[in-house]
């Protein structure tokens, strides 16, 4: 087993946040797992050009138990939406395919994280920006 198998099979149990950013520019969002309760993750999607484009922001993320099932099961349910990108990291030349991306409203992606209630930590916090 590898590290990044190994690195896996952990995150699957670990508590940690589950998020949601989003790309206005291109219309995506992201689900995706986080050890950092500040999550930086939004800067270094951008300073990689994550999918193509460098304008994600953050707009959910809450606490959660079993981070890594939640981030499945999140991502099952919205399978419909699933979408990839090739890309092209900043710096590099090697072509890579964004996969953990989704066409879908904001709101369907929130609701299928609150389908994930049982395994909540926290209530989540949604960022101020982020129009009701």
């Amino acid at each position: 087993m590898g590290a990044a198998d190994e690195k896996f099979r952990r995150e699957q149990y670990e508590d940690g946040f589950v998020y949601i950013a989003q790309s206005q520019s291109m219309k995506l969002i992201k689900i995706g797992i986080t050890k950092d309760p500040k999550n930086q993750r939004t800067g270094r999607l951008n300073r990689e050009r994550y999918a193509g484009t460098s304008d994600w922001r953050l707009l959910y993320r809450g606490n959660f138990k079993c981070m890594g099932i939640v981030e499945h099961n999140v991502k099952e349910r919205l399978f419909t939406y699933k979408t990839t990108r090739t890309f092209t990291r900043k710096g590099e030349t090697r072509k890579r395919v964004a996969k953990e991306i989704f066409e879908c409203d904001y709101s369907v992606a929130k609701q299928a994280i609150k389908s994930q209630a049982s395994f909540a930590l926290d209530e989540g916090e949604e960022m101020p920006w982020v129009r009701s």
